[in-house]
């Protein structure tokens, strides 16, 4: 892979944005978090994100494209 992939396999970054899904927290699931997408400059500047509660909502391709057209 040419990019960096994250693993949070102790839900340290789920923890810190508030994606912990509530309805897996007492669960052998603990720890799903909700659909997240976000767009983080080089800089580390978070300049886009959308959080959906319901997995099946996300944004679309030409969403997603916009917002990094606008970067």
């Amino acid at each position: 892979m040419t990019f960096p992939i994250l693993s949070d396999k102790d839900n340290t970054i789920i923890n810190i944005f508030g994606l912990e899904d509530p309805r897996y927290a007492a669960t052998e699931n603990e720890g799903i978090p909700y659909a997240a997408l976000y767009i983080i400059e080089k800089t580390g500047k978070m300049t886009w994100a959308r959080v959906s509660r319901n997995y099946k909502i996300r944004p679309t391709n030409e969403q997603i494209r916009q917002a990094l057209d606008s970067l």
